[in-house]
């Protein structure tokens, strides 16, 4: 029994040299494999693998280096929870340095670890005679030969269909503009490997293991971007949006609009006291570059989607590329006309002079005499702001 042992952990630990599977490896950063950045900008990164077919019963084992052609990467995270814990010393075994890799010469080497298929302290025993040597039965376990690894061993890992996260962590840009790239190195001796656990193993008397051959690897594209900054928006920081749907601002910043931000680059939420906020409300509004100004980003409301006398943000926290962070306060105030944060009959009274008017017409067009929303200045305009009359705005939520 104890010379199968030996040679069933010398098996389950360096695997055969079947390569009927392969691993596919992808870099991404927020679930893209290209990302824009301004200079310095912090890189979250994930390293994905997925098996390619279902002939084995999931990762065993796993390990790679990665390199950042924009300067030096440090170690990566250790994973604390299920399944990739399980490849952590103590429950797995990895390189001295840990699961996170070992940094040389600016690149991350020898990431990853590998499970508990050799079954240390795992292996199911009548009396000592079935243990290795240097191993007691007890409770019909043999005790552990060595410190690690201890884990016992999930299976399924990687699976096809179930990419899984291998690997996280982060690096810095470069200060300078250009395209840099975050690669899993791929080229002898730097090369990924991996073992799976063969089709149809239950873990007795160990987890035999094979070789996984190398599939695609993709790598992660990081563009380095001048950064804008907000230069001013109309209306101005506090001051009130007025139509009773199609509200909109008009952002500019102090250079070309970078990218169009989509819904949840640019959120848009009802402030609350505390210094809270309401749900995003950014899949209801449509973001253009305005016409004639490719400095100014129109943000516009589709419908009515704003409450009457309350206050919104207009949020950047970094998640439009290449514009830094800003918040802009608006207090949503419904037929304020002359934008003096109060809705009375004299603003009514000022939409008339401009009746009938639509917006490509001058002198008479007014943007904040049209209250409807419709591009149009009509007696309509001055009846929208009788509902709401009188009205005087509410202080900003505490907290903002």
């Amino acid at each position: 029994m104890k010379r199968m042992l030996v040679f069933a952990l010398a098996v389950a630990l360096c695997g055969s040299v079947a390569t009927a599977t392969d691993i596919n490896l992808t870099v991404k950063s927020g679930g893209e494999s290209t990302v824009n950045v301004g200079p310095g900008a912090t890189v979250d990164y994930t390293v994905i693998g997925e098996l390619t077919d279902t002939a084995n019963e999931g990762l065993a084992l796993v390990g790679f280096d990665l390199e950042f052609t924009g300067g030096d990467l440090a170690q990566a995270d250790t994973p604390t929870t299920a399944p990739m814990n399980n490849f952590v010393r103590n429950l797995g075994i990895t390189n001295p340095a840990g699961y996170g890799g070992t940094v040389q010469s600016g690149k991350l080497i020898q990431c990853g670890g590998a499970q508990n298929t050799i079954m240390n302290g795992q292996v199911l025993c009548d009396d000592n005679d079935d243990c290795p040597s240097g191993s007691n039965c007890v409770s019909n376990v043999c005790e552990p030969v060595a410190a690690f690894p201890v884990g016992t061993v999930i299976t399924d890992v990687a699976a096809l269909g179930s990419p899984q996260v291998l690997l996280t962590g982060s690096l810095t840009a470069p200060m300078t503009v250009g395209t840099y790239y975050l690669r899993i190195m791929n080229a002898a001796p730097n090369v990924p490997f991996a073992n799976v656990i063969q089709q149809y193993e239950t873990g007795v008397p160990f987890w035999a293991t094979e070789a996984a051959g190398v599939g695609t690897v993709t790598e992660l594209t990081v563009n380095v971007i001048d950064v804008c900054s907000l230069d001013s928006a109309w209306p101005e920081h506090e001051h009130s949006l007025w139509r009773t749907q199609n509200n909109y601002a008009l952002l500019t910043l102090d250079c070309d609009v970078p990218a169009v931000p989509a819904a949840g680059d640019l959120k848009i939420r009802q402030m609350l006291a505390g210094g809270a906020f309401g749900p995003d409300l950014s899949g209801s509004f449509t973001f253009t570059i305005d016409a004639g100004d490719a400095m100014t980003l129109m943000v516009q409301e589709v419908g009515a989607n704003l409450t009457h006398n309350t206050w919104i943000a207009i949020t950047n926290d970094g998640s439009w590329a290449g514009v830094d962070p800003f918040e802009v306060h608006y207090l949503v105030l419904m037929g304020d006309v002359d934008d003096n944060a109060r809705v009375l009959a004299l603003d009514a009274g000022a939409v008339y002079p401009a009746v009938p008017c639509v917006n490509t017409t001058l002198p008479c067009w007014d943007p904040r005499k049209d209250v409807t929303g419709d591009n149009r200045i009509l007696a309509i305009d001055a009846g929208a702001v009788y509902p709401n009359v009188p009205t005087i705005g509410i202080a900003k939520p505490s907290g903002h």
